[in-house]
């Protein structure tokens, strides 16, 4: 038993070690998060990139939603989008496109 508290022991300080060698609190970088805050205030994103999402895309994502789950926020399921008209998911692919 012993050992066995050793093992879990040893892994749980081998986790806390590697995270406390990558974390870094942003906090103490200042200048940086305000460098950050900056650019993510006036960020518009690649106009040269293609970010629209087709018709396909979104028929994709519904048909591999999980069903089965909680509701969110605003009490739709899954299956709500899933079993819903077919136009819906053309209405869905507007939404990205509306927002830029």
């Amino acid at each position: 038993m012993a050992n066995r508290k050793n093992q879990i022991y040893s892994i749980a300080n081998a986790f806390r070690e590697h995270y406390a060698n990558i974390f870094t609190n942003s906090a103490n970088e200042r200048d940086k998060v305000s460098e950050f805050n900056k650019m993510r205030l006036h960020f518009t994103g690649d106009v040269g990139v293609d970010t629209l999402l087709s018709v396909e895309d979104i028929e994709s994502a519904v048909r591999n939603q999980k069903k089965g789950k909680a509701a969110g926020v605003d009490n739709i399921v899954a299956e709500h989008v899933v079993n819903s008209h077919p136009c819906l998911i053309v209405h869905l692919s507007f939404l990205p496109r509306d927002a830029l």
